[in-house]
């Protein structure tokens, strides 16, 4: 029996954006050469696919990880891979860079744990409810990752910050499918939020420090001479 994350496939294509050919890619689906799919048939022959298909992105010069779904297999170049342009950021990946990719069996999400990095998403209303709903353009989450979901005709973007359950391989970053799941969502504090607040926590404590240096007595009043 397969291991539960153990790699089914693995290659490496040269990444592009999607604004590099014309696509808006929303979420994080990808496009993949149609040689891939050409690949899995053999691979897999008779026996059915993963459903969805769910690759790890490994950018090893950097040490980063993230993971996506696959739109199409209509990259329109055989050894090239399209991905959302928020995923270069992400993978600190440059236009042009070969990543390898590797299909994995990734288990269900119960649970995330989710960080605004505005304060404007304080103004959404029923946010579970909304963000659940643009969420269905997504195929997983992996730990770490900020992911812009758009909401109300704005993008706003998320840091995950915990997902359950919670991968046995430590030295890999939490990951989680999220098609046909039913997700419990929790929120942070905006990142924006909690900088200013931090800023404003210093600021007290920096003129009370100063107000401790100038409270020493004043000096004496000079002497009076004698008439």
């Amino acid at each position: 029996t397969m291991a539960a994350t153990a790699p089914i496939l693995r290659f490496s294509l040269i990444c592009q954006p999607g604004s590099r050919v014309g696509r808006k890619l929303v979420g994080d689906k990808i496009l993949v050469p149609e040689e891939i799919f050409k690949t899995m048939l053999n691979k897999f022959g008779r026996e059915p696919m993963p459903d969805p298909m769910i690759f790890e992105l490994r950018n090893a010069k950097k040490r980063r990880i993230s993971h996506c779904g696959v739109l199409e297999f209509t990259s329109p170049e055989p050894n090239v891979g399209i991905l959302p342009d928020w995923m270069f950021k992400n993978l600190k990946l440059k236009p042009g860079q070969r990543l390898v990719f590797t299909l994995r069996p990734i288990k269900k999400l119960r649970y995330v744990l989710l960080q605004p990095i505005k304060t404007e998403f304080g103004d959404v209303r029923r946010p579970e409810l909304q963000l659940t709903r643009a969420l269905e353009k997504f195929t997983c989450l992996t730990v770490g990752d900020e992911v812009p979901v758009p909401i109300e005709g704005k993008t706003h973007t998320f840091r995950i910050r915990k997902i359950l359950p919670a991968r046995s391989d430590k030295n890999l970053p939490g990951v989680g499918c999220i098609v046909d799941t039913d997700i419990k969502v929790d929120f942070m504090e905006a990142v924006e939020a909690k900088r200013s607040n931090d800023a404003n926590a210093r600021n007290k404590r920096q003129p009370a420090a100063a107000a401790g240096a100038s409270s020493a007595p004043p000096p004496p009043p000079p002497l009076s001479r004698a008439p």
